[in-house]
């Protein structure tokens, strides 16, 4: 891929490329994002979920003349459909390109989407080679702050609304997905105070629309949401309150006889913990005692295993050699 932007930047005008960058530019120099992004959305409710195509149209990609959000795909084909392989490729890329759009809608019709289209080449080449658009780490707020540093490039380099009509739906999930993550995973939050500040992300950024990217309304998931969302408050409570909790929360999502089910689960893998526990102790001495020659400490060790695990101890043996052998490297 990386090979193919280098192509394709070298066949972009330079006057274009130039002109581009001189926006972004101006726009770094005066960015406010960190304190815009505190209380401001980069697509909120208002957001269309879709623009409707007018009744009786038989183009998916223009809405009365104006480009859609499914316009998007039609170009991410044309760039596969006609791939640029070389410096004199552009013009030919574009006369392709130009033909395919002529070829399949109405005259009118192709010059809009062509137009369109030769703004959005040299947007994307930019931003798939300009360092200034990499992922630099795994800081959701990083990254939110750089999506919405590329949403204002495209609209600089495209106009505001032919780079929302574009990458709106796109960048909404994306940026619903990073600011939910940050609620959930704020480890100064209670619970109580997380799931108010998800309500009003959801109705801020999708109002009445259908369920946002990254919900998932499975009893079970919704459960481990739960917890996890409580976490500070569980860490906070004694063994027997912390149970009391935990069987309130999945009163909320399960059947009694679920609830069953899962203090069944509870008890075992409690039991599997404590003899893993009661294992390691024994083998932190075995491993300890300088008596005991090389080849008895391991049949000491073959034999609690023997002892603690029973039939499971050959796919214990197994799974402490893949241990070991990831510690090694």
């Amino acid at each position: 891929m990386k090979k193919k932007t280098k192509i394709l930047i070298a066949v972009i005008p330079a006057a274009i490329v130039a002109l581009i960058i001189f926006k972004a530019v101006h726009f770094f120099k005066n960015d406010t994002r960190n304190s815009y992004l505190e209380t401001n959305y980069i697509f909120d409710k208002t957001l269309p979920a879709g623009q409707k195509v007018t009744e009786g149209s038989d183009n998916p990609f223009l809405n009365e003349g104006r480009i859609t959000p499914r316009t998007l795909d039609l170009f991410y084909l044309m760039e596969q459909k006609y791939p640029l392989q070389s410096a004199r490729d552009l013009d030919g890329h574009y006369d392709a390109v130009h033909n395919h759009f002529r070829s399949h809608f109405s005259g009118k019709e192709a010059e809009t989407l062509f137009d369109v289209y030769r703004k959005y080449l040299p947007c994307r080449i930019t931003l798939l080679s300009d360092r200034r658009f990499e992922i630099k780490n795994e800081d959701l707020k990083g990254m939110l702050a750089l999506l919405y540093r590329v949403q204002v490039f495209r609209r600089e380099a495209m106009g505001k609304e032919t780079a929302d009509a574009l990458f709106g739906e796109e960048v909404k999930e994306k940026e619903y997905f990073l600011r939910r993550e940050m609620i959930i995973a704020d480890p100064a939050l209670y619970g109580g105070d997380k799931e108010n500040r998800l309500d009003k992300l959801k109705s801020d950024m999708w109002g009445d629309e259908k369920m946002p990217p990254g919900e998932d309304n499975t009893p079970y998931n919704r459960y481990q949401l739960k917890i996890q969302l409580y976490a500070k408050d569980l860490a906070e409570l004694g063994d027997e309150e912390r149970k009391l909790k935990i069987h309130e929360f999945r009163k909320e999502f399960f059947t009694d006889e679920q609830i069953v089910k899962l203090r069944v689960v509870d008890e075992r893998m409690a039991a599997e913990q404590e003899t893993l526990k009661r294992y390691r102790d024994a083998e932190k001495k075995i491993l300890e005692d300088r008596d005991i020659p090389q080849a008895l400490r391991q049949q000491k060790i073959n034999a609690l295993q023997d002892e603690c695990f029973s039939e499971a101890a050959e796919a214990f043996r197994r799974t402490e050699a893949v241990r070991k052998g990831l510690e090694k490297h």
